[in-house]
């Protein structure tokens, strides 16, 4: 809609992983969206990197889509073929015991050709400001303005937040009330290895390692002995401010002891937000009268299925209460479900 039509509605969002880039698809045709994300793109914890030949999907290595809203949204991506099942060999691995084999009960999905392109699918390019981290918002309900390190962009008629919670509450402090949802970190080793196991993905019985993955057995990806390997929480909390060198180095150890796995040209990443320990008492927050809200994965337990319900949820009432706006001047409020 052209602006200064009715209903029409200037809006921004903060976070470009899969609830912002949710949300941006579903007010795009009748808002203008400005998407603002501090990283170098569009993704979040559904991430990729690539160097020379070879990429790791170092985020979340799958998701399910167990809700029939999920199911339907994802209908399209599956039909192109940019969602894909995957279906990996899977083994158990143990200190001085023998590997035994695994199965996945329900569909486990990926995105290709790497796992952020799904969430490139769902916004416009001209939509996206990258590498801009907001620091917080001033201004006044339906004149809103998003502090960043060199300026302020505004006016907006509406935020949302999509970051993780603790993120989220700096962004809109003092609006945003306490939301929990405490996330647990994880270290990610990338590398390659010099030999390869028949199994394609392990699942280990360590206290420092989690998952074993292997690059090659996801659709999309090239062949090669690229791994990615996730480690455990309690361990990455106890870790997490530790030189990434010294972590390499103890993951290391602990895969030559686990599976005799020698690997050649690591590297690190940190994620300070993970995985949401205890999910907040509401799947997202929309405050009608200062005309702010937030979403994310914080909303479940569920990690990517969350974050995507919990856009949709925000959506839907947002829409709403414009719906009710449009038919009377009554309707304010705060709304959130309990």
């Amino acid at each position: 809609l052209p602006e200064g039509q009715a209903g029409f509605m200037n809006i921004a969002i903060i976070g470009a992983g899969l609830s912002g880039a949710v949300l941006t698809h579903q007010l795009q045709s009748k808002h203008a969206v400005t998407l603002l994300e501090k990283s170098r793109g569009a993704g979040g914890r559904m991430a990729t990197r690539r160097q020379k030949h070879q990429a790791w999907d170092h985020g979340a290595p799958y998701f399910t889509a167990r809700s029939l809203d999920l199911q339907r949204f994802l209908e399209p991506a599956k039909t192109s073929g940019v969602i894909a099942d995957w279906k990996p060999n899977i083994k158990t691995l143990s200190h001085r015991q023998k590997p035994f084999s695994r199965l996945w009960f329900e569909p486990h999905l990926i995105s290709q050709p790497s796992m952020k392109s799904w969430i490139q699918d769902l916004i416009t390019p001209n939509q996206i400001l990258t590498e801009t981290e907001v620091l917080g918002v001033t201004g006044a309900p339906g004149h809103w303005f998003l502090t960043t390190k060199d300026n302020a962009l505004g006016p907006f008629d509406w935020v949302f937040s999509t970051a993780p919670s603790p993120q989220s509450q700096l962004i809109l402090a003092p609006f945003l009330p306490g939301l929990g949802a405490p996330y647990a970190p994880s270290l990610t080793l990338l590398a390659k290895t010099t030999t390869r196991p028949q199994w394609q993905m392990a699942t280990c019985k360590d206290p420092i390692v989690d998952q074993i993955i292997f690059m090659d057995s996801r659709a999309g990806r090239q062949a090669g002995n690229g791994v990615v390997i996730h480690t455990q929480r309690d361990w990455a909390k106890a870790h997490l401010e530790q030189p990434l060198d010294q972590s390499k180095a103890q993951i290391e150890q602990a895969l030559l002891a686990i599976c005799e796995l020698k690997l050649i040209e690591g590297s690190m990443h940190r994620w300070r937000y993970a995985k949401v320990e205890q999910p907040a008492k509401r799947p997202y927050w929309l405050d009608l009268d200062l005309q702010l809200g937030a979403c994310g994965d914080w909303g479940g337990s569920q990690g990517v299925e969350s974050a995507f319900t919990s856009a949709r949820q925000l959506f839907s009432a947002f829409t709403a209460h414009l719906d009710r706006r449009a038919g009377s001047a009554g309707g304010k409020g705060k709304e959130g479900s309990n």
